[in-house]
């Protein structure tokens, strides 16, 4: 597990590099997949300028809990770091990702956009 700061010092750096997210999300009777860019950090709010179709954000109060990964520190095989796309035919390579997690089951993962991959 990694503190909201800390949680918060990733999302400032994929802001500051306009690094593509995808996001995954499960809260409550909502679920939704989308692609975008982090606009705006301020913490416990991350805003998101979707991708053609508006933006959205998050406040995360502190019922929210965070952890992180990392391929390459867990030294995974590049071939293990590819997924599909939330739109459709689309496939990419993921780096860091960032998860965040409530005790009443809702949770984001929110996953850095290395590339898009060919298949």
């Amino acid at each position: 597990m990694i503190d909201q700061p800390s949680a918060f010092s990733v999302f400032r750096k994929w802001r500051d590099s306009m690094k593509p997210l995808m996001v995954d999300a499960e809260l409550g009777v909502i679920a939704f997949t989308f692609e975008g860019t982090l606009i705006r950090v301020e913490e416990p709010l991350v805003g998101f300028l979707l991708d053609d179709c508006g933006s959205i954000e998050f406040i995360f109060d502190e019922s929210w809990g965070f952890d992180f990964a990392s391929p390459d520190a867990l030294r995974l095989a590049v071939e293990t770091r590819v997924g599909e796309s939330a739109l459709r035919g689309r496939q990419y390579e993921y780096g860091e990702t960032v998860f965040a997690v409530r005790s009443n089951g809702s949770r984001m993962i929110f996953l850095e956009i290395v590339k898009e991959v060919r298949p």
